[in-house]
């Protein structure tokens, strides 16, 4: 199918008024000009490629929104899934920490944060858009390691990514920034 007349984003330039054939879900060609009687007409829209979010918090604001605000973790996912299609994303990867409570609460305590992934991994088939799992470990957070282990034999992560907030490390340089951020 022929996609024609539109303004095509490319890795090293725009193209106006060109057009795209599509082929069993995949690009098969790209022309710099207009083709006439192609399926689609794009009257000069932009077409692009989708947007890969690899590491996306904002799964806690949509399961959390405001302090003691706690929303089912399915509607959450649907929610923040519509919102990335519209933003152009098509791949996000929902960043779930393995952190120690906090000042988060139970957006980052295990069983949400466990929650979250089954969710992620249950409804995928049914989203708009491709949901992945990134999971953040803290190192220091050796207690979360059997629900993390758990979670990676059952093929539900698909990133992990160790995080050391220790005072000292990166954005608690000492210990009393690392302090206040816990109380």
């Amino acid at each position: 199918m022929w996609l024609s007349n539109f303004t095509l984003v490319l890795p090293n330039e725009v193209v106006s008024e060109g057009s795209v054939r599509v082929e069993d879900g995949a690009i098969a060609e790209i022309r710099a000009e207009p083709l006439a009687g192609a399926a689609i007409d794009g009257g000069g829209r932009l077409l692009m490629p989708g947007f890969v979010d690899l590491h996306g918090d904002m799964i806690e604001r949509e399961i959390a929104p405001r302090p003691n605000a706690h929303m089912p973790i399915d509607f959450g996912i649907h929610e923040l899934d519509k919102k990335l299609a519209a933003a152009g994303v098509t791949t996000a990867f929902a960043a779930v920490s393995f952190a120690t409570e906090s000042v988060y609460g139970h957006v980052r305590s295990l069983e949400t944060t466990s929650a979250v992934i089954e969710g992620i991994n249950r409804l995928r088939d049914d989203l708009l858009i491709d949901h992945r799992v990134h999971a953040r470990y803290e190192i220091t957070n050796v207690g979360a390691a059997p629900a993390l282990e758990r979670l990676l034999n059952a093929d539900q992560i698909d990133m992990v990514s160790l995080t050391d907030h220790t005072p000292g490390q990166g954005q608690y340089n000492n210990l009393q920034s690392y302090i206040l951020s816990i109380s």
